[in-house]
């Protein structure tokens, strides 16, 4: 729960006599704080930051999304439906929308290619998919470092226990496959996990750019680098805030680190998800009994 949330401000009885319980509560006021505080860690001609709208697909959401000025990583065709109805832009020039998966299941390889949407392949086989249904147009390549930063391994997605992403070794052979087919790749993304170790997820966004200043060299289309998300988000209100302001001045120093390396100007992005959706909502429960057991043999 965000400290912004306090609870006395809310008609939390006559909500419930309305609804009923359980219900989630949601504050608009702290979701376009969130947005905005977002947007300005991003704020840049060489910055950019992404809501991942798996974190959190409500119409009010992508609104508030749109409203800061921030584009959209979807994960799914129905995704991207959601984001073309919420006013985000179709296309790829520039890439407002971006599909990242490591499949095309259901609708999305048929609303990629009807939107002009950015496609993040994560597997070989979606290139192959992308050239039978006759994409045409860059795509971007999900790599998969070989480390990640997840405070439970389900929340890991980078490393050898990740499916997620193309495997560092495997790179050139899938970059040769994208050429091969006709797909420049013009963004390089990865995305290593989350937790609340916020040390662990500043060194891991150091060790990421030092993957990407070393792939640029071998992807000369690449004018894009994405580190993902999984900003750490403070779940108790004695918890260390995470210092975005501080994170500003990594991704600046990262833009300017990789456009020097590579001899080309290189944006950066980001795509938190949880971070500017976890702190507006809070699940109201109805307490209707309470009762007590007794301490026995198999303990307390």
């Amino acid at each position: 729960m965000d400290p912004l949330m306090d609870l006395t401000r809310y008609p939390l009885d006559a909500i419930a006599r309305q609804v009923g319980t359980p219900f989630f509560l949601y504050d608009a006021q702290i979701l376009r704080a969130r947005m905005a505080e977002v947007a300005r860690t991003a704020e840049g001609d060489r910055l950019h930051a992404r809501f991942a709208m798996k974190a959190n697909s409500a119409r009010f959401v992508l609104d508030a999304a749109r409203e800061a000025g921030l584009w959209i990583d979807a994960v799914s065709g129905n995704e991207v439906d959601r984001a073309l109805r919420a006013g985000f832009a179709a296309g790829h020039e520039p890439p407002v929308i971006m599909y990242t998966a490591d499949v095309f299941r259901d609708n999305a390889l048929q609303t990629v290619v009807e939107h002009g949407i950015l496609p993040n392949v994560g597997s070989p086989g979606m290139i192959r998919e992308l050239h039978d249904a006759g994409y045409a147009g860059p795509i971007a390549m999900r790599v998969n470092p070989g480390f990640g930063h997840g405070h439970v391994q389900a929340c890991d997605t980078g490393g050898p226990s990740s499916k997620h992403g193309i495997w560092i070794d495997d790179v050139d052979e899938v970059h040769e496959a994208a050429r091969q087919a006709g797909y420049p790749v013009v963004a390089l993304h990865a995305h290593v996990g989350t937790g609340p170790q916020i040390a662990e997820f500043d060194q891991n966004m150091r060790r990421l750019v030092d993957v990407f200043d070393a792939l640029l060299q071998r992807f000369p289309d690449a004018t894009s680098v994405n580190l993902g998300g999984g900003i750490p988000h403070a779940y108790r209100l004695d918890a260390q805030r995470y210092d975005l302001a501080g994170f500003r001045t990594l991704m600046l120093e990262a833009a300017s680190t990789l456009s020097e390396s590579a001899g080309r100007p290189i944006s950066l992005e980001i795509e938190p998800g949880r971070y500017p959706v976890a702190g507006m909502a809070i699940l109201v429960s109805r307490v209707t009994d309470v009762k007590e057991t007794r301490s026995n043999e198999k303990g307390p």
